[in-house]
């Protein structure tokens, strides 16, 4: 297969892949339940003060809590975060592709 061939291909299955999960974002709305809610909270509160809530010690991982805290200023935090979960679905098209590798 020629590199040309071969990167339309990886090209067109990336695209594929995120046009997939955008589509279901778009159409299913995911409300927060169970453990989604303290952390949507805790990401809440790290958008407020910087800092991580140890109130009832670390339970959840920081980095997840404190790359949400980052973005909510930047694309706001609307009731199913969809903002979020676009975002989240494009890094999680580039990240899986790049480490099947």
């Amino acid at each position: 297969m020629s590199r040309k061939l071969e990167m339309f291909v990886i090209l067109a299955i990336l695209t594929a892949a995120a046009a997939i999960r955008v589509h279901f974002n778009l159409r299913y709305s995911a409300e927060l339940f169970g453990d989604s809610i303290h952390i949507a909270k805790f990401a809440e509160s790290v958008a407020r003060t910087g800092a991580y809530p140890t109130d009832h010690g670390i339970y959840w991982s920081p980095g997840v809590v404190y790359f949400l805290g980052w973005l909510i200023p930047v694309i706001g935090n609307e009731q199913h975060y969809l903002s979020y979960r676009l975002l989240q679905s494009q890094l999680g098209t580039m990240w899986g592709q790049t480490t099947q590798n």
